[in-house]
Protein backbone atom coordinates (compact mmCIF):
# COMPACT_ATOMS: atom_id res chain seq x y z
CA UNK A 1 0.00 0.00 0.00
CA UNK A 2 2.62 2.62 0.78
CA UNK A 3 4.36 1.69 -2.44
CA UNK A 4 1.19 2.33 -4.47
CA UNK A 5 0.46 5.49 -2.46
CA UNK A 6 4.15 6.95 -2.70
CA UNK A 7 3.76 5.71 -6.97
CA UNK A 8 0.67 7.57 -6.67
CA UNK A 9 1.43 10.98 -5.31
CA UNK A 10 4.81 11.19 -7.13
CA UNK A 11 6.85 11.18 -4.34
CA UNK A 12 9.77 9.09 -2.96
CA UNK A 13 10.09 7.88 0.20
CA UNK A 14 12.54 6.06 2.97
CA UNK A 15 10.51 2.75 4.53
CA UNK A 16 12.38 1.08 7.56
CA UNK A 17 11.01 -2.51 8.50
CA UNK A 18 10.40 -3.05 11.89
CA UNK A 19 9.52 -6.47 13.24
CA UNK A 20 6.09 -7.04 14.56
CA UNK A 21 7.20 -7.54 18.20
CA UNK A 22 9.22 -4.25 17.98
CA UNK A 23 6.56 -2.28 16.51
CA UNK A 24 4.09 -3.56 19.54
CA UNK A 25 6.79 -2.42 21.85
CA UNK A 26 7.19 1.04 20.64
CA UNK A 27 3.14 1.51 19.86
CA UNK A 28 2.74 -0.15 24.25
CA UNK A 29 5.28 2.50 25.26
CA UNK A 30 4.08 5.36 22.78
CA UNK A 31 0.60 4.97 24.19
CA UNK A 32 1.63 4.40 27.79
CA UNK A 33 3.37 7.82 27.95
CA UNK A 34 2.06 9.70 25.47
CA UNK A 35 -2.23 9.79 24.70
CA UNK A 36 -2.14 11.35 21.72
CA UNK A 37 0.53 8.37 19.98
CA UNK A 38 -0.43 7.55 16.80
CA UNK A 39 -0.53 4.24 16.60
CA UNK A 40 -2.42 1.32 18.56
CA UNK A 41 -0.88 -1.64 19.15
CA UNK A 42 -3.97 -3.49 17.87
CA UNK A 43 -3.69 -1.45 14.70
CA UNK A 44 -0.05 -2.94 13.97
CA UNK A 45 -1.60 -6.73 14.89
CA UNK A 46 -3.91 -6.15 12.35
CA UNK A 47 -1.73 -5.68 9.78
CA UNK A 48 -1.02 -9.64 9.92
CA UNK A 49 -4.64 -10.49 9.29
CA UNK A 50 -5.55 -12.02 6.19
CA UNK A 51 -8.16 -9.88 4.72
CA UNK A 52 -8.67 -11.82 1.07
CA UNK A 53 -11.70 -12.96 0.57
CA UNK A 54 -14.36 -14.54 -2.25
CA UNK A 55 -16.47 -11.52 -3.72
CA UNK A 56 -17.61 -14.43 -6.43
CA UNK A 57 -21.26 -13.82 -4.77
CA UNK A 58 -21.85 -10.12 -4.41
CA UNK A 59 -20.33 -9.58 -7.97
CA UNK A 60 -23.42 -11.91 -9.22
CA UNK A 61 -25.64 -10.89 -6.58
CA UNK A 62 -25.32 -7.02 -6.90
CA UNK A 63 -23.52 -6.71 -9.87
CA UNK A 64 -20.68 -5.17 -7.89
CA UNK A 65 -17.06 -4.96 -9.86
CA UNK A 66 -14.87 -2.81 -8.22
CA UNK A 67 -11.53 -1.61 -9.81
CA UNK A 68 -7.82 -2.73 -8.07
CA UNK A 69 -6.30 -0.69 -5.20
CA UNK A 70 -3.90 1.19 -7.57
CA UNK A 71 -6.98 2.15 -9.83
CA UNK A 72 -8.77 3.24 -6.82
CA UNK A 73 -6.22 4.82 -5.25
CA UNK A 74 -5.22 7.16 -8.81
CA UNK A 75 -8.96 8.05 -9.32
CA UNK A 76 -9.27 8.96 -5.83
CA UNK A 77 -6.63 11.42 -5.89
CA UNK A 78 -8.16 12.88 -9.36
CA UNK A 79 -11.49 12.85 -7.72
CA UNK A 80 -13.42 10.80 -9.96
CA UNK A 81 -15.49 7.86 -9.77
CA UNK A 82 -13.34 4.75 -11.33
Amino acid sequence: MVDVLSRALGRWLIKVHVPMSLGLIIAGLGNRFSPRFPVQPDQIRRMKEDRAFDISEARSALGFDPVGFEAGIRAALQGIEP
